[in-house]
């Protein structure tokens, strides 16, 4: 109940917590990822990294509404520059396949370089794919 009031009065670590409990169904919530992605847009709006991350992801999967890649890159570019390295990684793969971006390796290597260099090993495994050493 404090979580869901704090949320409500637009504390954004609670939105974001309270996104994640119905994103995943949990501490007594229904599973709703339709309201996961309300509360995670509006935390994100405020500026808080994981939520963007979570908001890209939902985006990018179609989870709470239709999958939107380039909505996905736009919050995976708002969290890597809030300094979440998974979505770094996650803008890296966006930009070489070019999901919801304009297909560029370079930009992929980029992103993914700096995501390896934060210890991120899905980007370092993904540079090696490319035939980048991390």
């Amino acid at each position: 109940r404090g979580l869901t009031r704090r949320a409500q009065q637009g504390d954004a670590s609670a939105q974001y917590n309270l996104g994640c409990h119905y994103d995943y169904g949990r501490m007594g919530l229904p599973l709703d990822q339709v309201e996961a992605r309300r509360l995670y847009q509006l935390a994100a709006e405020q500026g808080h990294a994981r939520a963007a991350a979570n908001l890209g992801c939902s985006h990018r999967d179609g989870e709470g509404g239709p999958v939107d890649l380039s909505q996905a890159a736009h919050w995976f570019k708002v969290a890597t520059d809030l300094g979440h390295t998974q979505a770094c990684t996650n803008l890296g793969i966006a930009y070489m396949r070019g999901d919801g971006v304009p297909q560029s390796r370079m930009e992929a290597i980029r992103y993914l370089t700096r995501a390896a260099n934060a210890g991120d090993e899905l980007a370092a495994r993904q540079l090696m794919r490319m035939g980048v050493q991390p």
